[in-house]
């Protein structure tokens, strides 16, 4: 089985050294990324191409968080788990992937994490898409050929994204090569021939 990425949103030091260390008990979880500052927090949620986003929940404001289900709700739904001080409420907990409370006991979190852990067994077995949505948008546009700059452009994220992407593209394809990344996006209908040609 391959390790679940995380990406940690917290600007406490204390709360993300702690949630670095429990995690990092775990030989199936990577942490990935760790932001401790963002200009931006939507963009920092959406550009995080971890399997997995815990986001300081005072970090996102009701309305903000309530945008960004309606417009992105499978990234919601599958990827972030809050971080937070008080019990949401039950819409809010059915929206996201999890809620973990700053009172809830060590052995509280940890089963969460292998709840985690067994969901992502069992959807190994039948996932059907590997890769992201914008990790199966940027393969397209490698596939067709474009630079870096280009895809960044067309994707409207930045270059260091691209190349993340790119990185996560080969570790979960295990594919290096951009002939073969073509093949790949081919026999899986994210190009077609006449694509190719043109």
């Amino acid at each position: 089985m391959s390790a679940i990425s995380v990406s940690i949103i917290e600007s406490g030091f204390v709360i993300r050294q702690g949630l670095i260390s429990l995690l990092s008990r775990f030989h199936d979880i990577e942490v990935q990324k760790v932001y401790d500052s963002f200009d931006n927090i939507v963009e920092c949620i959406t550009s995080c191409d971890t399997d997995i986003i815990i986001v300081n929940a005072s970090l996102i404001d009701s309305d903000t968080l309530s945008n960004l289900i309606k417009t992105d709700a499978r990234l919601v739904s599958n990827k972030l788990i809050l971080l937070s001080q008080f019990n949401p409420g039950v819409d809010l907990q059915s929206a996201v992937k999890g809620v973990w409370l700053y009172n809830q006991s060590e052995s509280e979190i940890i089963e969460s994490v292998k709840a985690l852990l067994a969901e992502s067994d069992n959807n190994l077995s039948n996932n059907e898409d590997v890769l992201s949505k914008r990790e199966q948008d940027t393969l397209r546009l490698i596939a067709l050929g474009l630079t870096q700059k280009e895809i960044a452009d067309k994707l409207f994220i930045s270059t260091h994204t691209v190349v993340s992407h790119r990185k996560n593209i080969t570790r979960k394809l295990g594919i290096k090569t951009v002939s073969g990344l073509t093949v790949y996006a081919i026999l899986n209908n994210l190009i077609t021939m006449d694509e190719i040609k043109e």
